[in-house]
């Protein structure tokens, strides 16, 4: 069963350029699980601790900030508008998340390929180590 808890105070926020090794230190020192990425006043996505560790395979850098590595973005609706403005909020969100992120971009495949480390050498059947591809 699934239950939902009510806060009074405010969510946990990490600012967009904050580091993944600083994001690290902030989720252990508040036990949080997720967390609002804000740039300035503009409340981006939500980074989660899991998208900070990887997937085991791909792990992201410590010098990577938590805007490269948020899974979730935001996007603002105004609950009285008609879905002609709902629908061009989508629209304008996801062609900004898109110029961020561009990733068929040769800039942007460069800055990914230093955001996250390389995956780790593995035993082969021989005993000696193999790079993963």
């Amino acid at each position: 069963m699934m239950t939902a808890t009510l806060t009074t105070s405010p969510p946990h926020e990490l600012r967009a350029a904050t580091t993944v090794a600083e994001a690290l230190e902030f989720f252990d020192a508040t036990h949080a699980r997720a967390v609002v990425v804000v740039d300035g006043d503009r409340r981006l996505g939500v980074v989660t601790l899991a998208g900070l560790r990887g997937d085991g395979r791909r792990v992201p850098r410590p010098e990577a900030t938590v805007a490269d590595v948020m899974e979730f973005e935001l996007v603002r609706v105004d609950p009285a508008a008609d879905e002609h403005a709902t629908l061009r909020a989508y629209t304008t969100a996801g062609w900004s998340s898109l110029r961020r992120r561009r990733p068929a971009a040769t800039e942007t495949r460069a800055r990914r390929a230093r955001i996250y480390a390389p995956p780790a050498p593995t035993a082969n059947a021989s005993g000696g180590m193999e790079d993963e591809c």
